[in-house]
């Protein structure tokens, strides 16, 4: 499908009931998130280079600083996945040491007929 017009779009909401000037207001609103999303996103890429500028000077110019901030940093991601692995650890053996309720059923209604 081609891109409609900005009229296109108009007529479109008005032939769906809407009046012109609420078409009108829609249209400039949906162009108005439009533009906002594309500024975030041109925001989000220039905070990313940013930061990656930073991180180098930060190694060029505070070495020491530098590793003992990626040790650290490296230490909470090792942390973190312990933490997941512990967590279904858990959730494992909790899924084990409770039955189904099918199979818990289904002992209760053999053990009643025996």
């Amino acid at each position: 499908m081609a891109k409609q017009t900005k009229a296109q779009r108009i007529e479109a909401k008005v032939a769906g009931g809407l009046s012109h000037i609420e078409a009108e207001i829609e249209v400039e609103q949906e162009d108005a998130a439009a533009r906002i999303a594309r500024l975030r996103q041109r925001q989000e890429k220039e905070d990313a280079k940013v930061r990656e500028i930073v991180v180098d000077l930060l190694e060029e110019e505070h070495s020491e600083v530098f590793e003992r901030l990626q040790a650290k940093a490296r230490e909470q991601l090792a942390d973190e996945a312990q933490r997941r692995r512990e967590r279904a650890k858990r959730a494992t053996r909790s899924s084990e040491s409770t039955p189904p309720s099918g199979v818990a059923a289904e002992k209760s209604a053999f053990s009643a007929g025996a």
